[in-house]
């Protein structure tokens, strides 16, 4: 199988601490090795372009001014290759979970630093600590502000599609090999809309719809060791065994498709993906042959989102992604808890919901994505959810 590559970055301490966590020992002391300050500053490291005076690594800044460490994904595909190649580990070391993994567009900039020398490596982590601690005491009002702005702005989307004004809603969730989080082993959706009722009274009604998909050339890898094996345990219907690969991807782009079509009919709104941690499932997508670029996927942030459409310009056209982790955050400081955000699982249980199981199917992670999802912008504007904590 070609292996589809969706570049990014990672963050520096991400790479020293926590890629290491889920590897085998042989694998992990050639690569601690590789990736010691000293080993990567020396004249010799094998990152260093040619003919370059140090190290090429990027600094990432967001929105909100924080700066972080990267390293590229090309230069942790290239680590993991020349540690294969040069016979330090018998097999290719699998790359980080796409959790990690940070798109460009996440950041309002990234920017090149060269490093000469394990001093500068230093000086540099360094003063991006300090600069972050710094805004990180700065204004917390106005942070907590911008996270609950976006959450209103999004419960203001649901109400309006809810009353036919267009925008429908689907949640897509994806598990894969946790030895190798290419391989996308299944995925599934649960999605919520509105159509005009044919009595002709001029109100709407609800529609749903959910499934869960198992890629049958894939089923010879199972997980267990890191997370639960629960393929088999759809609760919501009876999973659908597709026989090939190519048939397993051109399935996801026709449902994204088919929704996309539902929203330019149903009221002229936007398709809102939903996610529970959009980084790593907007990647999963495009290992599935999707391609973001050309759906005009826009991530919402605090204060960046999509206007909605008028009459006059016809059916809006994107598709907007939206984060669960985010709202919860959001949730959690209203609430006025310094709670941090939380897998699914958990989240879940927070909300309430104390009937969810097997989590880590793709199915039934969709219908509590959704579930969970609804539950926090249906409380109305400035209302507050009922958080039950499982500390």
């Amino acid at each position: 199988m070609a292996e589809i590559t969706y570049h990014g970055y990672y963050r520096y301490t991400d790479i020293i601490f926590e890629w290491p966590k889920h590897l085998p020992d042989d694998q992990l002391q050639p690569l601690r090795a590789f990736l010691n300050a000293e080993a990567l500053t020396d004249v010799d490291c094998p990152l260093r372009l040619p003919g370059a005076d140090g190290l090429e690594l990027f600094i990432g800044e967001w929105p909100n001014g924080h700066k972080r460490f990267l390293l590229s994904s090309k230069q942790l595909e290239f680590i993991r290759y020349y540690l294969y190649q040069s016979g330090m580990v018998d097999v290719l070391i699998s790359l980080p979970s796409f959790a990690y993994l940070i798109h460009a567009d996440e950041m309002k900039a990234v920017e090149p630093i060269i490093l000469r020398d394990q001093l500068s490596l230093r000086r540099v982590l360094r003063d991006l600590d300090k600069s972050n601690k710094r805004i990180k005491k700065g204004t917390p009002e106005s942070r907590m502000t911008d996270v609950q702005r976006e959450l209103e702005e999004i419960r203001g989307r649901w109400d309006t599609a809810k009353k036919g004004g267009g925008g429908v809603f689907l949640a897509v969730d994806f598990e894969s090999w946790e030895m190798d989080h290419s391989i996308v082993t299944e995925w599934g959706y649960a999605g919520v809309r509105w159509v005009p009722m044919k009595d002709g009274s001029g109100g709407v009604e609800e529609m749903r719809e959910e499934g869960h998909l198992i890629a049958e050339d894939y089923k010879r890898y199972r997980n267990g060791k890191y997370v639960p094996n629960n393929t088999d345990y759809y609760r919501f219907g009876t999973s659908e065994r597709i026989r090939t690969l190519p048939l397993f991807r051109s399935a996801l782009k026709d449902l994204v498709e088919k929704w996309s079509s539902f929203s330019s009919e149903e009221g002229g709104g936007p398709l809102y993906l939903i996610f529970h941690d959009t980084t790593s499932d907007l990647s999963y997508l495009s290992l599935s042959s999707i391609d973001i670029s050309t759906m005009q996927i826009n991530l919402l942030s605090p204060s960046h989102l999509p206007s909605p459409p008028k009459p006059s310009e016809g059916p809006a056209k994107k598709v907007f992604a939206l984060d669960t982790k985010g709202m919860y955050e959001s949730v959690i400081k209203t609430a006025g808890t310094k709670t941090e955000k939380r897998s699914l699982e958990t989240m879940v249980a927070d909300l309430g919901f104390e009937e969810a199981e097997k989590f880590h199917n793709a199915g039934n992670d969709a219908h509590w994505t959704l579930s969970a999802f609804v539950k926090m912008v249906e409380v109305g504007k400035g209302g507050k959810v009922v958080l039950t904590f499982t500390e």
